[in-house]
């Protein structure tokens, strides 16, 4: 096609001029919007003015070849192979990044979070347990006090990280079960207790928590939950 229909409009007034544009009219100091679907183009001159063309496959075919082709960005859309291309070249990228990135950047959050973060954590998951099925304890004080006694005794560490609290829970629905918190408060449940043969089997159970808090584990699933929500938050 050596022409085209075009709308012209001279920069000072709104009003249109129906002109025809011609290959050789398309000089280098003229700039072109992107294509976007099949809506207008819209060529701008150095003074304002403006060109607004409405057939965009054409104006695609007169500029091929000249210094205002479009970019391979703004063509790739139209192309099916790119489109199938981009998709599955995202969702390689996200299956990546969940596999090994989000790891990484959580664990290192995860050990670079100051102590007053983490028991901010801890003391909200803490008040959630009540709606989570957990309920008061119903071990009497002296077996709760006979259990802390001899996890103390033990003095267990992980580099420096030690408990910081030790709290008994009934839950029937979670049953025998120990959870530590990013802060270092450490949930032993009723169940646990009635379970275990031995007291050694309830400290090994502890000791094993204890393990998650030195390498944060709880806050480095925390820091993951909220990398992924704002990832999708912004995706959506």
């Amino acid at each position: 096609m050596n022409t085209l229909q075009a709308d012209y409009f001279d920069g000072r007034s709104a009003r249109a001029h129906p002109v025809q544009v011609r290959r050789r009219d398309v000089c280098k100091t003229l700039t072109i919007s992107e294509a976007l679907g099949n809506t207008a183009r819209t060529l701008t001159f150095p003074d304002g003015a403006t060109l607004v063309v409405k057939e965009s496959d054409a104006l695609e075919r007169m500029l091929d070849g000249t210094t205002l082709s479009s970019s391979f960005a703004a063509t790739a859309p139209n192309k099916k192979i790119w489109v199938i291309a981009s998709i599955v070249g995202f969702m390689v990228l996200v299956g990546v990044g969940y596999t090994f990135g989000l790891p990484w950047a959580a664990k290192s959050i995860a050990h670079a979070l100051p102590p007053k973060v983490l028991d901010a954590i801890g003391d909200g998951a803490l008040g959630s347990f009540d709606s989570m099925g957990f309920a008061a304890t119903k071990l009497p004080e002296f077996r709760r006090n006979e259990i802390i006694k001899k996890f103390e005794a033990m003095k267990p560490h992980v580099g420096n990280t030690k408990v910081r609290r030790i709290l008994f829970r009934s839950s029937p629905e979670h049953g025998p079960n120990a959870v530590a918190l990013p802060d270092g408060t450490m949930v032993v449940t009723d169940e646990l207790v009635a379970l275990a043969q031995n007291d050694a089997q309830i400290m090994g159970v502890m000791c094993h928590e204890l393990g998650h808090v030195a390498y944060r584990h709880g806050a480095q699933n925390v820091v993951e939950g909220a990398i992924v929500a704002a990832f999708l938050s912004v995706y959506l």
